[in-house]
């Protein structure tokens, strides 16, 4: 085995990486939120999922084997909406002190 594999075996990630939890993780995105860097939206995916659906569990089995996330998946987006009335940005809450 290479030294830069990691040690999963493909049983494992027939356990994991399933069809069922790949659709009901993409039928759960909301369908018109903005598009990450690809520009797909998540309405595209789930009209889609028929025929993505076995791709995308290869994709991401074959991350998993090998250790490696794509450079496409490590890059993102993030929009700043500021909200009515508040002034202060400089902190952001933790969790338990959300309202």
């Amino acid at each position: 085995m290479p030294r830069w594999q990691p040690n999963y075996n493909r049983r494992f990630l027939e356990d994991v990486i399933l069809v069922d939890r790949i659709k009901w993780a993409i039928s759960t995105m909301a369908p018109f939120k903005s598009p990450g860097t690809d520009g797909i939206f998540s309405v595209l995916l789930q009209k889609g999922i028929q025929r993505l659906v076995y791709s995308l569990q290869s994709i991401y089995r074959a991350s998993l084997l090998l250790g490696y996330i794509p450079k496409a998946w490590r890059t993102g987006q993030v929009a700043f909406i500021p909200k009515p009335g508040k002034l202060d940005y400089t902190t952001a809450k933790l969790l338990g002190q959300l309202a």
